[in-house]
């Protein structure tokens, strides 16, 4: 969950059906989750519906400014996969991509329905997802197959960086 101001990340064995833009009140214990601040619920009945507006807009980020400062927040970069899709064991996927700031992770959850099969070393993309960490990695995790998309084929990397795609 997001306001204005910050983000963190809210574990919750629980699917409450909740979408982008619903408006929660959250009580529960911090916790360190392998480097991330997450917010742990007791039960579902610690997640309050407050209604609905629209939801918050990713900030656009350089892949090197992924970080702490980040952590927490809806964020979006254009950048090259440096790196092809990997297995991360039975947890999802990873791969790099940089702007020319600087490489950074994006680890896509299995449970997201991304499929990664169609993303190439070297092929431009947009990423839309949540600044997390794991461990000393800072990365973006993305919630949903519309938060992985693939640039045209022909874009420099002044093109890249525009907000027309």
């Amino acid at each position: 969950m997001e306001d204005e101001r910050a983000g963190i990340y809210v574990s919750l064995q629980t699917d409450l059906r909740v979408v982008p833009g619903d408006r929660v009140r959250v009580t529960g214990v911090l916790a360190d989750s392998f480097g991330l601040l997450v917010l742990l619920p007791d039960d579902p009945g610690d997640v309050g519906r407050r209604g609905h507006q629209r939801a918050p807009e990713a900030r656009r980020v350089a892949t090197a400014s992924v970080g702490e400062s980040t952590e927490g927040l809806l964020v979006t970069v254009k950048a090259k996969i440096t790196r092809a899709p990997v297995a991360d064991d039975d947890f999802g996927f990873k791969l790099f991509v940089d702007d020319g700031s600087g490489e950074l992770q994006i680890f896509v959850n299995l449970q997201t329905g991304i499929d990664v099969a169609q993303l190439a070393l070297g092929e431009r993309v947009k990423i839309t997802g949540f600044s997390s960490q794991f461990d000393v990695d800072y990365e973006i995790d993305p919630r949903f197959p519309q938060d992985v998309v693939p640039l045209k084929s022909g874009h420099d990397r002044d093109d890249c960086d525009s907000d027309e795609d």
